[in-house]
């Protein structure tokens, strides 16, 4: 999806790319604040029996609310 074409305006923008796909993210017009949370790990990358492998992506989930909870607390 272009974003950028869409004309869309947005005051944060948070994005999930490590490092070196960061380029790779979108263009978002307008934005105010950027922030790159590229610290998650890829769920793609995950090893194991399916058991283990669904317990990773729990946990990731888990992190990733964590983490918008405490950044909604702090704009707040």
């Amino acid at each position: 999806m272009d974003f950028y074409k869409e004309g869309r305006h947005y005051e944060y923008v948070i994005t999930v790319c490590n490092k070196s796909e960061e380029e790779d993210c979108p263009i978002f017009p307008g934005v105010v604040t950027r922030l790159s949370w590229g610290d998650f790990k890829d769920p793609e990358n995950f090893t194991g029996t399916d058991e283990e492998k669904l317990e990773q992506a729990r946990n990731l989930r888990d992190d990733i609310i964590k983490k918008v909870e405490e950044f909604v607390h702090v704009i707040a």
